[in-house]
């Protein structure tokens, strides 16, 4: 559901990108604490919620988090010149990495809204049905804009990003592929639960996640 942004060659991390690391956790938590309490506003059924909807709350925390700290760094040239090459960096991004940096920030934080709805409408479907038509219209049309903006992040990608790519979709595959077999071959012998296909996309976007940390934390500028 969305791109993987542009990072370099594999190098080790220094002390100043694990304080960023230690920070960006301390503020994944507040704001996952200020989602979960919009969730709990819009009257969300917690205690009801399945397996899955509390890890599609997960990712969608992560994904609009990690999307808006995007965001946020794509404000100052300096700083995406300093994420894509380093506190070394002395020129300033060009407005193509800006825009990049920017239809990243967009297509992570419409993932983590995408993920949110479907889970924030419960509260007002339960005494409203109609409601569910307009999230899931709603859904389609974000989904065409994160298409689109995927489309653009993958024709200005450099040779590097794009190879990150396909890496973590072929690793995401592998490690899903075979989870997602030995599961069917236990239901078909009536040795586990069924999936339903909100709990597959779930757990295929968290393989997705943990993929891409691995690689991009061993390709960290």
């Amino acid at each position: 559901m969305n791109a993987v942004e542009n990072a370099s060659p594999a190098k080790p991390l220094n002390p100043k990108a694990l304080v960023r690391l230690l920070l960006g956790a301390v503020a994944g938590a507040a704001f996952g604490y200020i989602v979960v309490k919009l969730a709990l506003g819009l009257h969300v059924p917690v205690k009801t919620l399945a397996w899955s909807d509390l890890l599609a709350l997960w990712l969608g925390i992560v994904f609009l988090g990690v999307g808006l700290i995007l965001g946020v760094i794509s404000t100052s040239r300096k700083r995406v010149a300093q994420t894509l090459e380093g506190d070394e960096a002395t020129l300033p991004a060009t407005t193509g990495e800006v825009i990049a940096y920017r239809l990243q920030a967009a297509s992570l934080a419409l993932a983590g809204i995408m993920f949110l709805a479907p889970i924030f409408a419960l509260g007002s479907i339960s005494g409203h049905p109609a409601v569910a038509n307009g999230v899931f219209f709603g859904i389609l049309a974000l989904f065409a804009l994160q298409t689109v903006a995927n489309i653009q992040i993958w024709r200005s990608s450099d040779e590097f990003a794009r190879k990150m790519t396909i890496n973590v979709c072929a690793v995401t595959f592998a490690l899903s592929q075979g989870a997602l077999f030995l599961w069917a071959a236990a239901e078909r012998l009536h040795l586990a639960p069924a999936l339903s296909s909100w709990d597959i996309i779930t757990l295929l976007m968290s393989v997705y996640i943990v993929a891409t940390s691995v690689l991009s934390i061993r390709h960290a500028r």
